[in-house]
């Protein structure tokens, strides 16, 4: 995909002077964002975007399930727009029964699908060649939710396998090893792309479709 094939969305309009936008690619609800205009500001077939009551950001609906290399220039072309903070919702796979009603922030990620979005001839208007990848998610934006919402979520690595169907032996051991407890290939790419910029982000899996996200959004605006 080309970087510039939403060229044809109003990002000039729709993203002009907001520091915050949400992707997600759990389709948005009246629960889940109850401050949003029901009405998407711009669409096309696999893309809708939102924005909130306030216009304090916008809300990119991601309906496909996009390639590395897609997932991000979608994000550079947000960061192009000057968005300084992302937030990252998705969806995961629980590998522990007993928690697998209570959404997740993502402190970390170990990454052993073999696909990275910083691959390739690096791109020095978005950052440089290696870049410093500590506080990859924002400790910052996840205490400021687990300190304002802390019977809703739990922090914890998030583990991206090759295929989310069934783990190599390699793969098992690492789970194992470090006790992990959701896999997910949502958000990884997003937030990687995002820092490379020196953006901040948070990655949230949810397993709660009914949770005001509104409310958690306001307070990241709030402290930011």
């Amino acid at each position: 995909m080309n970087e510039n094939k939403f060229t044809d969305i109003s990002f000039n309009q729709i993203f002009n002077n907001h520091k915050l936008a949400v992707i997600t690619t759990i389709k948005p609800n009246k629960y889940l964002f109850p401050n949003i205009n029901t009405n998407f500001l711009d669409h096309d077939d696999d893309i809708e975007i939102f924005s909130d009551n306030k216009n304090l950001y916008n809300v990119l609906y991601l309906k496909t399930e996009y390639s590395v290399v897609d997932r991000k220039n979608i994000i550079r072309q947000l960061i192009s727009k000057n968005i300084k903070i992302f937030v990252f919702i998705g969806n995961g796979y629980s590998l522990q029964s007993g928690k697998k009603d209570k959404n997740i922030i993502i402190s970390d990620h170990i990454n052993c699908s073999g696909q990275n979005p910083l691959i390739g001839q690096n791109n020095d208007n978005f950052g440089v060649r290696f870049p410093d990848v500590t506080d990859l998610y924002s400790k910052k934006i996840r205490n400021t939710i687990l300190t304002n919402f802390p019977d809703q979520f739990y922090e914890s690595i998030l583990f991206i396998p090759k295929t989310l169907k069934k783990f190599t032996n390699f793969e098992q051991n690492i789970v194992d090893k470090n006790n992990l407890s959701i896999i997910s290939k949502d958000i990884y790419a997003e937030t990687i792309t995002a820092k490379h910029a020196g953006c901040e982000s948070v990655g949230i899996i949810l397993f709660d479709d009914k949770i005001n996200l509104s409310k958690i959004i306001s307070s990241i605006i709030e402290t930011a």
